[in-house]
Order: C-alpha cells, then sequence, then structure tokens
C-alpha cells in the first residue's frame, strides 16, 4: 500500500515519517480552557462555580465558642479552587464572585450586645477571622478585608438596639458606610430590624433611627440601585429573635418621614463631604499658630489618645519631664483647658460619628476664636514689611552690599552708622517685638493659671525658639550701642516669623477645600489671592517707591 497504514477496512493514513513524529509528538503549548472556550463560557462555568444565593442569606450565621481557637469553616457551597489556578483565572473567576453574588453585613451599635455575642462573624468574607470580643468592632475584620472593596452588592441587616448600654452611635455602620464610599458598589439594600423581632435585654431601648442612619450619608447610588425597607422575620436570624409567642413588630421606617428625604440623597448626584478631610485640614490650620513641637503635636488628641509615632519621634522626650501641656487635656478632667484644643477634641469625636452639621459648627468656634490673632499676625507684617521697604535702599539702615555690610560708594574713613540713628534702630526692634507678640496664642483665664503654677518651665522652653533668644541678644546689643549684628539678627528673626506666617497663608487657602456643600457655618474668608511672597533683601527698594509711601 506504499506509504500508507490500514487501521480499519477502507481507511487509508498516511504512513508517518521520522520528522513527522517528531511534529506530533511536541506538547501543545497553552490552556486549552482559556484558548479554546469563549469567555462567555467561561463565565458560565464560573458562575456554577462560585455563585450561592446564600450569600445574602443572613440567617446563615454560625454560633462557635468565643474561648475555642477553632473558627467556622464555612464554604457556602463554593469551589474557590479556581481562583488559585492561574492569574488570568483568577482575574476573570474573581470578577464572578465579586460582581455576581450579594453578600450581606450585619450592623449593630455595640459588639458586646445580646445580638453580637451570638455571632461570631457579621459578613461571609469575614468568617475565617477570629474576632477579639473585647477589643474589636463587628465589622473591624471586614475593614481589613481588601475583597470587601470589590463587592458589587450589598445586602445590611440594621439592627438600632443599644444592646442595653446606652450606645448614641452604630460604628459598624459607619465603618460599611465608608468602605462602601470607597468601593462605588452597584446596589445596596437596607434591612431595618422592626422594634420588637430581636431579643432585647430588659434595660435594653432603642435609638434614634436617624441618628442611626446618619452614616447612609456618605452613599451615593446615582445610577445604582438603592433601596431601604423593614426586615422581614425570615430575613433574620433565628438565634436573634424574640422568644416571645406573639411579638409586636413596630416598623421605625416612615414614608412620610425624613427616610425619603434620605433615600433620594443616596440616589442623587450631590458630592459627599467627608469629615476627616475636612477634619485634617482645620487641624493643620490650628496647629499653624503653635510653636512648641510637643504641644502642637498634641493639639486634636483626645484624652486616652497619644501621639503619632511618625510625629512623636520627631521630638525629644525631655520636653515632657517638667512641663505638662496647659492647653491640652487635663487626666481628671477629660477635657482640653484652651477653647481651641477642646474644640478639636470635640470636632474629631463628630467626624468619627458622621455627623458633619455638628462638626462645622465646631470648626466655626475654633476658626472665629483664632481670627483676631490672624489679624493681628497679618497687621504687624504689613507694619513690619513697610519698615523694611523704607530701610532696604542705597545707604538705608536694611541695605546690604556683596559684601554683607552697609556700606556704598565711601572713603576709608567712612562712618558707616552715621546715617542711622537710634530712633531708627528703636523702631525696627518695636517692630520686631509687637511681629513676635503677635505670634503668642490667646488664652483664658483657667489657661493662663496652669501657665501660671509652671511659668518658669513654660517660659523656658518658648524663649528656646530661635526668635525669642535672638530678641534678646538683639536688645542686649542695642542697650550698650553695639550694632554689629544688628542687621543680621533683624533679618533671621523676621525671616523666622515670616515663615511661620506663610504656613498659616497657605492652610488658611486649604480649610474649605472639602467643603463640597458650601455650607462653612462662618464667615471666616480663606483670602485665596492673599501673596505668600517673602522679602528679597538682595533687592533694593526704589527711592520713588518709599517717598511715594511717605
Amino acid at each position: 500500500m506504499g506509504n500508507t497504514l490500514s487501521f480499519l477496512p477502507g481507511l487509508a493514513v498516511p504512513r508517518a515519517t521520522d520528522h513527522t513524529l517528531v511534529q506530533q509528538s511536541k506538547p501543545y503549548i497553552g490552556c486549552t480552557f482559556f484558548d479554546r472556550l469563549p469567555l462567555e463560557v467561561r463565565r458560565q462555568i464560573y458562575k456554577y462555580l462560585l455563585v450561592n444565593p446564600m450569600l445574602s442569606d443572613s440567617k446563615i450565621v454560625f454560633e462557635t465558642n468565643p474561648q475555642s481557637d477553632e473558627t467556622p469553616k464555612v464554604s457556602y457551597g463554593l469551589s474557590t479552587s479556581i481562583l488559585r489556578t492561574s492569574r488570568q483565572g483568577y482575574r476573570e473567576a474573581s470578577s464572578v464572585l465579586y460582581e455576581c453574588n450579594t453578600f450581606y453585613v450585619y450592623c449593630f451599635s455595640l459588639e458586646g450586645s445580646s445580638l453580637g455575642r451570638h455571632m461570631d462573624y457579621v459578613c461571609p468574607l469575614e468568617r475565617y477571622h477570629r474576632r477579639n470580643y473585647r477589643n474589636e468592632s463587628l465589622l473591624f475584620p471586614l475593614m481589613k478585608e481588601k475583597s470587601a472593596f470589590k463587592v458589587r452588592h450589598w445586602k445590611i441587616i440594621l439592627s438600632s438596639s443599644d444592646g442595653g448600654y446606652g450606645m448614641k452611635y452604630d460604628d459598624s455602620l459607619i465603618n460599611a458606610c465608608r468602605l462602601m464610599n470607597k468601593s462605588r458598589p452597584q446596589s445596596l439594600e437596607i434591612l431595618v430590624i422592626p422594634r420588637g423581632m430581636e431579643a432585647m435585654p430588659d434595660d435594653g431601648s432603642y435609638l434614634d433611627i436617624n441618628v442611626v442612619l446618619r452614616p447612609l450619608h456618605l452613599l451615593r447610588f446615582p445610577e445604582g440601585r438603592f433601596s431601604i425597607r423593614d426586615a422581614s422575620f425570615d430575613e433574620v436570624c433565628d438565634d436573634f429573635h424574640d422568644s416571645r409567642i406573639v411579638p409586636v413588630y413596630v416598623s421605625q421606617l416612615d414614608s412620610t418621614s425624613s427616610h425619603n428625604t434620605l433615600a433620594n440623597l443616596i440616589r442623587s448626584q450631590i458630592p459627599v463631604e467627608i469629615g476627616a478631610d475636612m477634619y485634617s485640614r482645620l487641624l493643620t490650620y490650628a496647629r499653624c499658630f503653635e510653636r512648641h513641637p510637643p504641644f502642637k503635636a498634641e493639639m486634636g488628641l483626645q484624652w486616652n489618645e497619644k501621639e503619632e509615632d511618625e510625629m512623636h519621634s520627631l521630638y525629644p522626650r525631655h520636653y515632657h519631664l517638667h512641663i505638662t501641656n496647659p492647653f491640652g487635656h487635663q487626666q481628671l478632667l477629660y477635657r482640653n483647658l484652651h477653647p481651641v484644643e477642646e474644640g478639636l477634641a470635640q470636632a474629631k469625636t463628630d467626624t468619627e460619628l458622621e455627623d458633619i452639621a455638628a462638626f462645622k459648627e465646631k470648626r466655626a468656634a475654633i476658626l472665629e476664636y483664632l481670627e483676631p490673632q490672624y489679624a493681628r499676625i497679618m497687621d504687624t507684617s504689613t507694619n513690619i514689611r513697610q519698615f523694611i521697604k523704607k530701610q532696604k535702599h542705597q545707604g538705608g539702615m536694611l541695605w546690604f552690599n556683596e559684601a554683607g555690610c552697609w556700606c556704598c560708594e565711601m572713603d576709608d574713613f567712612w562712618d558707616p552708622y552715621r546715617h542711622h540713628t537710634p530712633d531708627d534702630m528703636a523702631e525696627g526692634l518695636l517692630y520686631l517685638e509687637k511681629y513676635v507678640a503677635a505670634f503668642r496664642r490667646d488664652t483664658p483665664f483657667e489657661v493662663q493659671r496652669e501657665i501660671k503654677k509652671q511659668q518658669r518651665e513654660f517660659e523656658h522652653y518658648y524663649l528656646a525658639t530661635e526668635r525669642e533668644q535672638l530678641l534678646v541678644k538683639m536688645n542686649a546689643e542695642f542697650e550698650i550701642q553695639d550694632y554689629e549684628h544688628y542687621d543680621e539678627y533683624f533679618k533671621r528673626i523676621f525671616n523666622h516669623m515670616e515663615a511661620q506666617r506663610m504656613e498659616i497663608i497657605r492652610a488658611r487657602k486649604e480649610l474649605f477645600k472639602f467643603d463640597l456643600a458650601n455650607d462653612r457655618r462662618c464667615e471666616i474668608d480663606p483670602e485665596l489671592e492673599r501673596s505668600e511672597d517673602l522679602v528679597d533683601w538682595d533687592v533694593l527698594s526704589r527711592y520713588d517707591d518709599v517717598e511715594a509711601e511717605e
């Protein structure tokens, strides 16, 4: 039959040469699953493996022993091994897992409540995490779970019970809303457990539902699906139900109340104001008015907080050994003595609760308290800059040549100080002293009392700044009519204060950057057009300009 082999009657197969056998034995390079199957088919396979309606069933909650190290092993019938096959497989399969499933999450006002004790996890995404019942929020592990930011569809089961502890807010819902504000899911369903459905302790009560739902202001679903309704009996875990035979269920959602307004806001495109962003700008601005580094670092801290590690490492500990912060928190009073520090602590609490209206009220009070000092700094800066301009010309008191001294075309016996009277020198010193005094913070009587109790140490640390030390030297030399370092000290003191003034101006311009609703609650002008230029000591003032100003 020549070069053919017959395997079956009537079938002739060409005889393979050695070269053909080598080609046929070469392994196939690639993946049949990815190369031969269309993406639509692959996604359908992923759905069979990774989509399960149980993920949205809030009754699937497993109770474990809090003292045990065992964690619940709940697979929800998912074949997650497909995610570990390859990078392409992970990208395609994970998109199906997080986009085609709806994940439930329980939100409670307190992890120690009668509801929270029955739960080892509050969301399927955190079922393998171990929760510390004493220190961690119910939703704390979920916020650390990167996969939570990939979820496109959520269902929140919300309780307004205070758990018998008189809680005033729901930190779990706040954390969930912050997560969804960043992840921008496609749909969200809010289920509010009616009163009487859940088991309550004898001293338990319900919170104001409008306060409980306040974190929802962080969410926007202009093109997505959003709904808020009462949870049914079958949508709440059996362990949470009241044991009464005839429970009375009372809806907390009134169709004619503000909940419709809230729903319309969430479905709108109105920008979301983030309290943390606005607070950081306020804190930066307030810190610009404080010169002592440790006091500056402690601004905005509450009584049970410490400085941030990166900030605390910049300042040596000896600042804290002999002097207490008269502006900051007092351990016995659990409050701050200074209005700015007290307002910052309260404003921080408001941002943690996402109470934007209360935060703006606190911010307005802080800014109005700082405004007189800000005005003094700007006025004294204007006065001393005019004085400098008048003296910074050829032959003037603040003119320097390339050698750095007062001189001009003169003979060898020219007296460099003959045109600079003690009146000019004294006037310059007075401008400097007024400028330095403008940066000293306004303090109420009770803060002055605390300063008086440690006046020596307090003044020691504040006099240790460069501007204060140079001003003391400058006055001492002026008394003995030694003007040799007058010009050098003047420049260094002035430049030191100008740097702080520039810091205040820049922070002031950023104050209302994140006020998207344009509701400032005060008449403070950020002065966006204010110049930030510094005095150029190498450029002389023109006689014409000086005479025109005079």
